[in-house]
């Protein structure tokens, strides 16, 4: 059972039971957000908005050839129209709306050979353009809840006098306070009008303060923060990139633009504390790794993407949790792109102290990179202190991740020195990590992370 810390007296923390806890979410409707940690609900296998359907050109098709594709499909298939682009970041991102979108998916479906498992198809793609339902994108749920948002007083350290250029790390998330924002955030050549400090993809504009009732966007950015406070080796700028609203949501066409508008505005590392779920058989929709590959991979830019926490899913019927936990059986993206892509390192938390994977986080021997050494041990899981000084403690693989890109981001000129040409190469990334003393290995994690070992202290 999950249970929620709170504070009393001295600062002793104390565990509140599940009726205690369900009189505070009574009781706070600011935290009408947070779970019931003792319900398990079985999610669907895609969710999406059944009338969206995100289209991008494939690369190395001219506007000609797009533009008779396009008037062909919305003649043939009446009713829909163009709602969005992916303006001035990537032209050819397109958000379409219309009631005929599953029919036109079903059809091409069909037309390819159809699909390879029982469900429905979500997407596809054919010789001029990628396309898929406009995925949900939702935060993971928090397993620690608060009864009072955190608003300001998060103790920040001055930013030091460090080597130049900044590494610019984008963060996509829910935002960030303004102790954060003021200091660690810098003006970039952007792509977006207005979006030269970030940009905020949930409600189209240039706020990106973090709105989120956990303050989760500014957790995660904290825990990157945090490494340049502790090595002193690089001086980091966070890219602020807003793709999660107040509930947590977000979708894949903002998760897409915001990843063009990052590699615009000069990004070197994103790190990406989200993701979605596949079915067993699923693959990564084609417009997801084809449009990570042009914008990220080719422009040499690294995604650090938490591996996932345990979700039921009904779509491959109720299961041990361990299996579910295992991203070969059920693939969690992006950071199941880490299989087939250098520049993609997937991310969990561990314990050194017990040599085992978070019971309520994913692992893969041949898809998980890097395991975080958890901050405590407490109620059969594996915790993080909070960054932003809350005296809570806080689970997830989202929290994991930042502090991997944060210890990249500070010996990011090292790491690149190391590669031939300064390409992304995985293999003498992690070997170089190594050597600088930034990972470990460990073979008890032979089953659970790729090349059995690596790990990284917490903060």
């Amino acid at each position: 059972m999950a249970n929620i810390f709170k504070t009393i007296g001295n600062g002793l923390l104390i565990l509140l039971g599940a009726r205690i806890l369900d009189q505070v979410l009574r009781n706070n409707k600011k935290d009408k957000h947070c779970p019931d940690p003792n319900i398990t609900v079985d999610r669907p296998n895609s969710k999406y908005i059944p009338n969206q359907l995100v289209v991008w050109k494939k690369p190395g098709i001219s506007d000609i050839e797009f533009n008779q594709w396009k008037r062909h499909n919305l003649q043939k298939y009446s009713g829909i129209l163009v709602k969005k682009l992916c303006r001035n970041c990537d032209d050819s991102l397109e958000l379409w709306e219309g009631d005929n979108i599953s029919t036109l998916i079903s059809e091409k479906a069909a037309g390819s050979g159809g699909s390879s498992t029982s469900a429905p198809p979500s997407g596809g793609s054919d010789a001029i353009a990628c396309f898929s339902y406009n995925l949900i994108i939702d935060l993971p749920e928090p397993v620690v809840c608060i009864s009072e948002r955190y608003e300001r007083g998060v103790k920040i350290a001055g930013r030091q006098e460090l080597k130049d250029p900044a590494v610019i790390v984008a963060v996509f998330d829910t935002g960030l306070i303004s102790d954060i924002k003021g200091t660690y955030t810098d003006v970039v050549d952007s792509c977006m009008r207005g979006g030269s400090s970030g940009w905020n993809f949930a409600y189209k504009n240039d706020v990106t303060d973090d709105d989120y009732p956990t303050s989760h966007g500014s957790a995660v950015t904290k825990f990157i923060i945090d490494q340049e406070a502790e090595y002193g080796q690089q001086k980091i700028s966070i890219l602020p990139v807003k793709v999660h609203n107040s509930y947590g949501k977000s979708d894949l066409f903002s998760i897409l633009c915001g990843f063009a508008y990052a590699a615009r505005c000069g990004a070197k590392i994103v790190n990406a504390s989200f993701g979605f779920y596949a079915s067993k058989d699923g693959e990564a929709p084609a417009i997801l790794s084809q449009f990570v590959k042009k914008h990220l991979t080719d422009n040499n830019i690294l995604l650090v993407a938490a591996a996932g926490n345990v979700n039921a899913d009904e779509s491959i019927g109720r299961t041990t949790a361990e299996k579910i936990r295992n991203l070969e059986y059920h693939p969690f993206f992006p950071a199941c792109l880490s299989k087939d892509f250098e520049n993609v390192l997937a991310v969990t938390t561990i314990s050194r102290e017990e040599g085992k994977v978070s019971p309520s986080q994913n692992f893969s021997n041949t898809i998980v990179d890097i395991g975080v050494d958890c901050d405590r041990v407490a109620e059969d899981d594996y915790w993080f202190e909070d960054p932003l000084g809350r005296r809570i403690l806080i689970v997830g693989s989202s929290y994991a991740t930042p502090i991997v890109t944060g210890k990249i981001a500070q010996h990011y000129q090292a790491l690149m020195d190391a590669m031939p040409f300064r390409v992304i190469n995985k293999s003498i990334l992690l070997q170089e990590m190594k050597n600088l003393g930034i990972i470990k290995t460990d073979d008890r994690f032979n089953e659970y992370i790729i090349d059995g070992n690596w790990s990284t202290k917490g903060r």
